[in-house]
């Protein structure tokens, strides 16, 4: 016999074993019949059971999800859902992770203080491969502007070590003593060729040798 409470269709109902949400997806009080539907992961389930089954496994939440009201929910999903995503999407940003090109962003730039820019081991371990790529880029053009004939190079890098002491704030002195000038018996001698790389600026200020 169906109860005078008979669940309505639309009805919002809990499951008591374990809270999960569903509705009265059909009703016929006159047949003491009601189908209860909930989602899941890969679709619906239902349920259809009398009053008595469904007062012992259901109950009642008050609300009935009328079309307007299934509307008004949807929206507010959808709404929850771009919240979401716009806050993974900042998340993402300020993991500083692309998802579309898998690069990761560099790090911002701190700026050295000045008792680093008067520091050449600071400076050689922040500039040194940066100094050294970029004496070398000028260094074949300097030989070649003061040679009365020829110069030459041992192998290997051309500027790997330093200058310890800092004569100029930020300025970085390469020292190389691979290079040889010609001299006029066509025989070669090694120099001392010095290079100074201000770090700040990014360039080449001045080659040097010691014949």
């Amino acid at each position: 016999m169906a109860s005078a409470n008979f669940p309505q269709k639309g009805a919002h109902v809990r499951r008591k074993a374990d809270g999960m949400i569903g509705e009265v997806y059909a009703s016929d009080p006159s047949k003491d019949v009601l189908t209860v539907r909930w989602r899941t992961a890969t679709g619906f389930l239902t349920q259809v059971c009398t009053s008595e089954n469904f007062a012992r496994d259901w109950e009642l939440t008050g609300l009935i999800l009328t079309t307007a009201t299934s509307k008004s929910y949807s929206f507010k999903l959808l709404f929850i859902l771009i919240g979401g995503f716009i806050v993974l999407i900042f998340f993402i940003h300020q993991c500083d992770y692309n998802f579309v090109t898998g690069k990761t962003r560099a790090p911002a730039v701190s700026h050295p203080t000045v008792e680093e820019l008067s520091d050449s081991k600071y400076l050689e371990a922040r500039y040194g491969a940066e100094a050294e790529s970029r004496c070398e880029d000028g260094a074949d053009d300097y030989l070649r502007s003061i040679a009365k004939w020829d110069f030459a190079w041992d192998s290997g890098d051309k500027f790997s070590s330093h200058f310890v002491q800092i004569q100029s704030s930020g300025v970085l002195v390469m020292i190389s003593r691979k290079a040889k000038l010609q001299n006029g018996f066509g025989a070669y001698k090694h120099i001392a060729l010095t290079c100074d790389y201000d770090t700040q600026a990014k360039k080449v200020i001045g080659y040097h040798i010691e014949k």
